[in-house]
Protein backbone atom coordinates (compact mmCIF):
# COMPACT_ATOMS: atom_id res chain seq x y z
CA UNK A 1 0.00 0.00 0.00
CA UNK A 2 1.15 3.27 -0.86
CA UNK A 3 0.23 7.31 0.42
CA UNK A 4 0.52 7.77 -3.55
CA UNK A 5 -2.58 7.13 -5.60
CA UNK A 6 -2.15 5.39 -8.70
CA UNK A 7 -5.11 7.52 -9.96
CA UNK A 8 -3.94 10.82 -8.81
CA UNK A 9 -0.36 10.06 -9.88
CA UNK A 10 -2.01 9.46 -13.73
CA UNK A 11 -3.92 12.32 -13.54
CA UNK A 12 -0.61 14.46 -13.07
CA UNK A 13 1.01 12.30 -15.41
CA UNK A 14 -2.08 13.40 -17.50
CA UNK A 15 -2.68 9.89 -18.73
CA UNK A 16 -5.63 7.71 -19.24
CA UNK A 17 -5.77 4.69 -20.69
CA UNK A 18 -4.18 1.95 -18.20
CA UNK A 19 -1.41 0.71 -20.37
CA UNK A 20 1.34 1.97 -18.33
CA UNK A 21 -0.42 1.17 -14.77
CA UNK A 22 2.29 -1.34 -13.99
CA UNK A 23 5.47 0.88 -14.83
CA UNK A 24 3.63 4.22 -12.79
CA UNK A 25 2.83 1.56 -9.58
CA UNK A 26 6.62 0.71 -9.72
CA UNK A 27 7.43 4.25 -10.18
CA UNK A 28 5.18 4.76 -7.47
CA UNK A 29 6.76 2.50 -4.47
CA UNK A 30 10.22 4.05 -5.92
CA UNK A 31 8.97 7.42 -4.63
CA UNK A 32 7.71 6.39 -1.61
CA UNK A 33 10.71 4.81 -0.76
CA UNK A 34 12.47 7.95 -1.57
CA UNK A 35 10.44 10.16 0.91
CA UNK A 36 10.44 7.61 3.75
CA UNK A 37 14.08 7.79 3.38
CA UNK A 38 14.54 11.42 3.03
CA UNK A 39 11.54 11.75 6.02
CA UNK A 40 13.27 9.07 8.23
CA UNK A 41 10.03 7.70 8.88
CA UNK A 42 7.12 5.27 7.50
CA UNK A 43 4.23 7.09 5.96
CA UNK A 44 1.76 4.75 5.28
CA UNK A 45 1.37 2.04 8.38
CA UNK A 46 2.46 -1.72 7.75
CA UNK A 47 3.92 -4.08 10.01
CA UNK A 48 7.56 -5.03 10.51
CA UNK A 49 9.89 -7.23 12.46
CA UNK A 50 12.42 -6.72 13.89
CA UNK A 51 15.31 -8.78 14.87
CA UNK A 52 16.85 -7.17 18.34
CA UNK A 53 20.02 -8.06 20.10
CA UNK A 54 19.52 -6.73 23.97
CA UNK A 55 21.42 -6.74 26.93
CA UNK A 56 18.90 -8.63 29.53
CA UNK A 57 17.47 -8.17 31.88
CA UNK A 58 15.64 -5.15 30.40
CA UNK A 59 12.81 -3.38 30.26
CA UNK A 60 13.22 -1.23 27.40
CA UNK A 61 14.34 -1.28 23.83
CA UNK A 62 14.31 0.89 20.47
CA UNK A 63 12.66 -0.40 16.93
CA UNK A 64 13.94 0.70 13.55
CA UNK A 65 11.32 2.13 11.77
CA UNK A 66 9.21 5.22 13.15
CA UNK A 67 6.46 6.50 14.08
CA UNK A 68 5.80 3.48 16.44
CA UNK A 69 2.52 2.78 16.44
CA UNK A 70 1.73 -0.39 18.31
CA UNK A 71 3.68 -3.84 19.40
CA UNK A 72 1.74 -6.75 18.42
CA UNK A 73 4.50 -9.27 19.79
CA UNK A 74 7.59 -10.43 21.32
CA UNK A 75 8.86 -13.26 21.27
CA UNK A 76 12.56 -14.32 22.36
CA UNK A 77 15.14 -17.15 20.53
CA UNK A 78 13.61 -19.61 23.08
CA UNK A 79 10.25 -19.43 21.87
CA UNK A 80 8.84 -17.29 24.61
CA UNK A 81 5.71 -15.02 24.13
CA UNK A 82 5.98 -11.92 26.42
CA UNK A 83 3.22 -10.53 27.59
CA UNK A 84 2.27 -7.13 26.62
CA UNK A 85 -0.05 -5.91 29.41
CA UNK A 86 1.15 -2.48 30.41
CA UNK A 87 3.53 -1.93 27.12
CA UNK A 88 4.00 1.86 26.89
CA UNK A 89 5.20 2.60 22.96
CA UNK A 90 6.45 6.04 21.50
CA UNK A 91 6.19 7.09 18.24
CA UNK A 92 10.02 7.73 18.23
CA UNK A 93 10.84 3.71 18.23
CA UNK A 94 10.98 3.34 22.37
CA UNK A 95 9.18 0.40 23.82
CA UNK A 96 8.68 0.11 27.30
CA UNK A 97 7.78 -3.09 29.45
CA UNK A 98 6.53 -3.06 32.26
CA UNK A 99 8.83 -5.62 33.92
CA UNK A 100 12.13 -6.78 33.16
CA UNK A 101 12.55 -9.39 30.11
CA UNK A 102 15.14 -12.03 31.08
CA UNK A 103 15.98 -14.14 28.06
CA UNK A 104 18.74 -14.73 25.83
CA UNK A 105 18.94 -12.01 24.46
CA UNK A 106 17.70 -11.80 20.91
CA UNK A 107 14.08 -10.58 20.53
CA UNK A 108 11.82 -10.90 17.40
CA UNK A 109 9.64 -7.73 17.73
CA UNK A 110 6.33 -7.47 15.45
CA UNK A 111 4.93 -3.94 15.43
CA UNK A 112 3.40 -1.23 12.93
CA UNK A 113 4.69 1.40 12.29
CA UNK A 114 3.42 4.73 9.99
CA UNK A 115 1.53 8.37 10.01
CA UNK A 116 -1.97 8.27 11.16
CA UNK A 117 -2.44 10.38 8.17
CA UNK A 118 0.22 11.61 5.44
CA UNK A 119 0.44 15.30 5.17
CA UNK A 120 -0.34 16.73 1.67
CA UNK A 121 2.78 18.38 1.21
CA UNK A 122 4.14 14.60 1.57
CA UNK A 123 1.80 13.29 -1.09
CA UNK A 124 2.19 16.21 -3.41
CA UNK A 125 6.21 15.39 -3.26
CA UNK A 126 5.63 11.83 -3.77
CA UNK A 127 3.83 13.23 -6.94
CA UNK A 128 6.27 15.08 -8.05
CA UNK A 129 8.95 12.66 -7.67
CA UNK A 130 6.57 9.82 -9.61
CA UNK A 131 6.49 12.66 -12.59
CA UNK A 132 10.37 13.55 -12.56
CA UNK A 133 11.06 9.28 -12.71
CA UNK A 134 8.20 9.06 -15.48
CA UNK A 135 9.55 11.76 -17.42
CA UNK A 136 13.08 11.46 -16.93
CA UNK A 137 12.72 7.77 -18.28
CA UNK A 138 10.85 8.55 -21.16
CA UNK A 139 14.02 11.31 -22.40
CA UNK A 140 11.33 14.15 -22.03
CA UNK A 141 13.89 16.32 -20.02
CA UNK A 142 17.28 17.20 -22.09
CA UNK A 143 19.89 18.22 -19.28
CA UNK A 144 22.59 20.05 -20.89
CA UNK A 145 25.90 18.80 -21.06
CA UNK A 146 27.57 20.09 -17.60
CA UNK A 147 24.10 21.87 -16.29
CA UNK A 148 22.92 21.41 -13.30
CA UNK A 149 18.93 21.52 -13.59
CA UNK A 150 16.08 21.73 -10.68
CA UNK A 151 16.47 18.18 -9.68
CA UNK A 152 20.07 18.67 -8.37
CA UNK A 153 21.19 20.13 -5.43
CA UNK A 154 24.02 20.75 -3.10
CA UNK A 155 23.66 18.63 -0.40
CA UNK A 156 25.58 21.39 2.37
CA UNK A 157 26.07 18.86 5.23
CA UNK A 158 28.49 16.69 2.66
CA UNK A 159 29.53 19.16 0.07
CA UNK A 160 28.52 17.28 -2.52
CA UNK A 161 25.83 17.20 -5.63
CA UNK A 162 22.91 14.94 -4.84
CA UNK A 163 19.52 13.78 -5.12
CA UNK A 164 18.54 13.97 -8.79
CA UNK A 165 15.90 11.30 -7.48
CA UNK A 166 14.63 14.15 -6.03
CA UNK A 167 13.84 17.76 -7.58
CA UNK A 168 14.35 20.61 -5.36
CA UNK A 169 10.66 21.59 -5.22
CA UNK A 170 9.58 17.99 -3.56
CA UNK A 171 12.50 18.79 -1.67
CA UNK A 172 10.88 22.18 -0.60
CA UNK A 173 7.74 19.82 0.23
CA UNK A 174 9.36 17.52 2.44
CA UNK A 175 11.55 20.11 4.29
CA UNK A 176 15.12 19.61 5.53
CA UNK A 177 16.00 15.90 6.42
CA UNK A 178 16.09 14.85 9.97
CA UNK A 179 19.80 15.23 11.67
CA UNK A 180 22.34 12.36 11.68
CA UNK A 181 22.92 10.94 14.80
CA UNK A 182 25.70 8.75 15.18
Amino acid sequence: MSFLDLTAVKSQLRITSAVSDSAITLLIAAAQDVVERHLDKILEPRPFTDELTVRFPTTRFRLHNTPLVSVESIVDSDGTIYDLTGLVVRSSGLAVLPSAIKGTGYLDVTYTAGLASVPDNYVQAGQIIVQHLWETRRGDMPLASGQLDDSLMMDTRLGIVAGYAIPNRALELLGPRPPVVA
